[in-house]
């Protein structure tokens, strides 16, 4: 699949591209080869480079720096699991909910389990000193649910019915968990730096 950014002969500056796929000259799937895909994205930012363009020609260079920068974010997109998932289902209408209502009732008992533990051990509360136990504890525990949420995507991604109704439902409750397991990781990681950096005394030294 030819790729319209640029003349695979030639090499003469093209034309936008009508998705990410056609960018990057990649067939429109869910199931992309990774190698692949940076080999050609890498092959198409060497050809697009505005220091290839003829000296003097201000808008050549200009051009390819835009079709560079179309390149860049087609690559960002189907490079990364979830946000071509996100990209697919957006294609096809589907809206993704980021609350508490699109877990299921135990996921959503143990998020808001998980942000009272948050609340509690950053908020100088009683804790027998194991405030940051409790949280190193959580962060493993969620660090294997998002792995197991990111293979159980990256499955569904595999499957060659994934876009009929059902399959798209499959993939974006999928997507939607991870998503809020990601955000849990983060929220953890950011408490566990705030008890690990001293407390800073008033007036005192940078």
């Amino acid at each position: 699949m030819d790729c319209p950014l640029v003349c695979p002969s030639c090499g003469a500056l093209g034309t936008p591209a009508e998705d990410h796929y056609a960018a990057l000259g990649v067939e429109r799937k869910l199931d992309l080869d990774s190698r692949d895909l940076r080999k050609r994205y890498l092959d198409l930012s060497r050809r697009l480079h505005p220091d290839r363009q003829p000296p003097g020609n201000d808008a050549a260079r200009r051009r390819a720096e835009e079709l560079t920068a179309e390149l860049n974010k087609a690559y960002k997109v189907l490079s990364r699991p979830e946000s071509r998932a996100a990209d697919w289902l957006a294609k096809r209408g589907v809206a993704l909910r980021e609350d508490k209502g699109a877990l299921d009732p135990a996921m959503a008992e143990r998020s808001l389990e998980i942000q009272e533990a948050i609340e509690s051990k950053t908020g100088g509360k009683g804790d027998g000193g194991r405030g940051k136990e409790i949280l190193v504890a959580m962060r493993k525990e969620v660090e294997t649910v998002v792995g197991q949420a990111r293979g159980t995507l990256e499955r569904l991604m595999k499957d060659p019915e994934i876009s009929e109704p059902g399959g798209l439902d499959k993939l974006k409750d999928a997507l939607v968990r991870l998503r809020f397991l990601d955000r849990q990781a983060l929220n953890l990681d950011a408490s566990l730096g705030a008890l690990r950096s001293p407390p800073r005394a008033a007036g005192g030294e940078s």
